[in-house]
């Protein structure tokens, strides 16, 4: 939705309102929204959590293909490497992004940015940090 006091789209989780309702009232944001590539916007955006939008470069195993192609499109462009493929992604970077990236082990990694690779890093060493 579009948030006219800050001037900015946010994300609302429809399926945690109890009290929905029609309006008749004339909504703002519309141009906001057609700025917006829906597909693209979707890719980026990990459990609907958004963050500093960062173009980002992946390195993966062979056997990742799917995954990527299931989470960015079948117009993601993968570059062979002799250890599997890289590709690029511009990604909301955000907990939840990580979680993904964390979740896929070490079949996949953050190439680049140094900075989005440090912050993933700090990220599984402060869950790890949990458990000493």
């Amino acid at each position: 939705a579009y948030d006219e006091e800050n001037q900015e789209i946010r994300h609302y989780r429809v399926d945690r309102m109890r009290t929905v309702s029609e309006t008749a009232e004339k909504r703002n944001g519309r141009e906001e929204f057609t700025k917006i590539d829906i597909s693209d916007y979707s890719s980026s955006v990990f459990g609907m959590f958004g963050g500093n939008t960062v173009h980002v470069t992946f390195r993966c195993k062979e056997s990742m293909a799917d995954i990527v192609i299931d989470r960015f499109g079948r117009d993601v462009m993968m570059t062979p490497q002799v250890d599997g493929f890289s590709f690029h992604a511009d990604i909301n970077v955000s907990p939840q992004f990580f979680g993904w990236v964390a979740s896929l082990g070490g079949d996949i990694k953050i190439e680049s940015p140094a900075e989005t690779a440090a912050q993933f890093k700090a990220h599984l060493v402060e869950a790890l940090h949990q458990y000493e």
